[in-house]
């Protein structure tokens, strides 16, 4: 029985291992989201910063209107660009989220099949169990029969050599 509880021990700490490597994954995953979202917002205030400042401009020298003009729609591409950025950022999460379902999905299904081996195993040992408790009870009964068939055997050597003297 110890061989199997370590057999078991085994097979519990590679999954553990399995497991905490996966779980390692998806945090560095998630921690460069979180840096490229920063990034992003960090960006759109400076963003906002500049237009703001443009506004003043504008209000300030209404000669440059044309020129401020050209920056503003320069600006709104650059904000169309981000947008179409973080929308094909959201569709790559989305998409890494499912492939890490997906092999999730796979490796409970690698354990609940090993789940059944070491099921059908431990079944198997138990058996065995069995044959060797009922050999050990035989050996038992062996070692009584010969038992009595030494003292019997020690009878008539005695017997013969009270015969011989």
């Amino acid at each position: 029985m110890p061989v199997n509880f370590e057999e078991r021990l085994t097979a519990l700490e590679k999954r553990v291992e399995l497991e905490s490597g996966l779980r390692a994954s998806i945090d560095l995953d998630l921690s460069m989201l979180a840096l490229g979202q920063r990034s992003n917002t960090n960006l759109l205030q400076a963003l906002g910063l500049t237009q703001s400042d443009h506004t003043r401009l504008l209000d300030k020298h209404t000669k440059m209107l044309e020129e401020l003009a050209t920056t503003q729609s320069a600006h709104t591409q650059v904000l169309e660009l981000h947008t179409g950025m973080l929308k094909d950022l959201g569709t790559s999460v989305n998409q890494r989220f499912e492939e890490v379902n997906g092999r999730f999905t796979e490796v409970d299904g690698r354990l609940d099949r090993m789940d059944g081996r070491l099921d059908r195993m431990d079944g198997r040992l138990d058996r065995m169990d069995g044959r060797f408790t009922e050999m050990d009870g035989r050996f038992t009964e062996v070692d009584g029969r010969l038992d009595r068939m030494d003292g019997r055997l020690t009878e008539i050597i005695g017997m013969l050599k009270a015969r011989e003297s």
